[in-house]
C-alpha cells in the first residue's frame, strides 16, 4: 500500500490523536525528530507494505493509527445514535432517562485515557530506541481497532 506523506504529516499525528493526551505529545516529539531529514515542502511516497527504514515504518504506524481513529469516529457516531434511541425509549417509560449517551461518552473518555497509558507502557519495551514511537503507534492502531469492534457490538445489540 502506498501512502503520500507530507513532511508536516510526519511531524506529528493528526487532530484525532492530538486530543488524546500525553502519549500523543510524546509521539509528536518523536515524529518531529523523524521529520528533520525531510524539508517542510517536500512530498514523498512511502510504500508501507515494504517500508525498510525506521522513519518510514514509524510514519506508516502513525498513519495507520490516524486511519483507525477516523474509523473509530464513525463507529462512535453510530453507537451514539443507538444510545440516543435507547434514551428516547426509556424516557417514554419514565422521566429522567437512564443516560445511555452519557454512559457511552464516559466510557469513551475512560477508554482513551486507558489507551494512552497502555501504549506508553507498551513503548517501554523499546524505551529510548528508534523503535519506541513505532511500537506506540502500532499499539494505538491495535487498541483502536479493538475498540471499534466494541462500539460496533453496541450497535448490533
Amino acid at each position: 500500500m502506498r501512502h503520500r506523506v507530507h513532511a508536516s504529516a510526519t511531524a506529528s499525528p493528526g487532530p484525532a490523536l492530538r486530543a488524546a493526551g500525553l502519549a500523543f505529545a510524546l509521539a509528536a516529539g518523536w515524529m518531529q525528530t523523524l521529520s528533520t531529514t525531510v524539508s517542510a515542502q517536500e512530498e514523498r511516497v512511502i510504500d508501507c507494505e515494504n517500508a525498510l527504514s525506521q522513519n518510514d515504518m514509524t510514519a506508516c504506524a502513525w498513519q495507520a493509527a490516524e486511519k483507525a481513529d477516523a474509523d473509530m469516529a464513525v463507529a462512535l457516531a453510530k453507537a451514539r445514535k443507538t444510545m440516543e434511541a435507547i434514551d428516547r425509549d426509556v424516557s417514554e417509560v419514565r422521566p429522567n432517562p437512564a443516560g445511555a449517551v452519557e454512559a457511552l461518552e464516559q466510557s469513551q473518555r475512560g477508554w482513551l485515557e486507558y489507551r494512552e497509558g497502555r501504549c506508553i507502557i507498551k513503548g517501554f519495551d523499546e524505551r529510548g530506541g528508534s523503535m519506541e514511537p513505532m511500537v506506540v503507534g502500532d499499539c494505538h492502531e491495535e487498541m483502536t481497532r479493538a475498540r471499534i469492534a466494541e462500539l460496533d457490538a453496541l450497535v448490533e445489540e
